[in-house]
């Protein structure tokens, strides 16, 4: 099997205005970009989020992952701050807020 390794330029990536992954409810996007190269089995979104947002996740989501890069985010009495992650198992629904907005990094897989 070949092994595939592809690099991304955020900057060349152009700027949503709405949240592009299937299954994910955001409010207060202020924008984000969405990489899923063809034949790969992951996808990457980077969001720029307004301070109040909210990222609803429906029960019909893979494993997924959430890096802060600035601000926080708030999963029901736990904070996870600038430099944390926030991990959602399979099929779990989750509502997840962002009280001071910021910037995450949002990945998982393609199919559940």
């Amino acid at each position: 099997m070949r092994q595939k390794l592809m690099t991304i330029s955020h900057q060349e990536l152009p700027v949503l205005d709405e949240y592009p992954v299937p299954g994910c409810r955001v409010t207060g996007l202020r924008g984000a970009t969405f990489a899923q190269p063809e034949d790969y089995a992951l996808w990457l979104c980077v969001a720029d989020l307004e301070p109040g947002a909210e990222i609803t996740l429906d029960a019909g989501h893979g494993d997924q992952g959430f890096y802060v890069e600035e601000g926080e985010l708030v999963v029901g009495s736990q904070v996870c701050p600038t430099g944390g992650a926030v991990l959602v198992e399979s099929g779990v629904p989750a509502t997840i807020q962002a009280p001071k907005g910021g910037r995450i990094y949002h990945n998982g897989p393609l199919d559940p």
